[in-house]
């Protein structure tokens, strides 16, 4: 099994109720880069000398550097994250992104359905349904044939 690196975007990363997610997807070979903070993922689509497989992401965060109203005074941040990779030159723009987050609105479900991206919400899986789900995720896209 190749080690995946996972960009982990979200302000809550370091609280204990993330570390069991951490822990499983490391015990799995994958490598956690951890990036508490909007502009922590600005600065990776930046500087783009890091390689990463995948980006976890939360939804709902503080807006550091994003304009207020596009991300929804923090209520959509992870969204307005999403669309910057997405838009940006970087080599991150075709990455596979899974939103992991408590908000449970309909709109942002929608989104990850239309986006290509798979959407969890964590009041609803364990940590191994969790872990279980990224590595399905990540298999399934690298056996899809290119253009499918």
């Amino acid at each position: 099994m190749n080690r995946k690196n996972i960009l982990w975007v979200d302000d809550d990363i370091d609280k204990f109720a993330l570390m069991a997610d951490q822990n499983e997807l490391e015990s799995r070979g994958c490598k956690i880069i951890k990036a508490p903070r909007t502009e922590d993922l600005l600065k990776v689509l930046r500087e783009q000398i890091l390689q990463i497989d995948c980006i976890i992401i939360d939804i709902s965060m503080p807006t550091g550097e994003l304009d207020m109203e596009e991300a929804e005074y923090g209520m959509r941040t992870g969204l307005a994250l999403i669309r910057k990779i997405r838009e940006s030159d970087s080599i991150y723009k075709d990455t596979p992104i899974i939103v992991y987050t408590v908000i449970g609105d309909d709109n942002v479900r929608q989104y990850c359905k239309d986006n290509n991206i798979l959407y969890l919400n964590k009041s609803s899986v364990s940590s191994k349904e969790f872990a279980d789900s990224v590595m399905e995720y990540l298999s399934d896209l690298q056996n899809c044939p290119e253009g499918a």
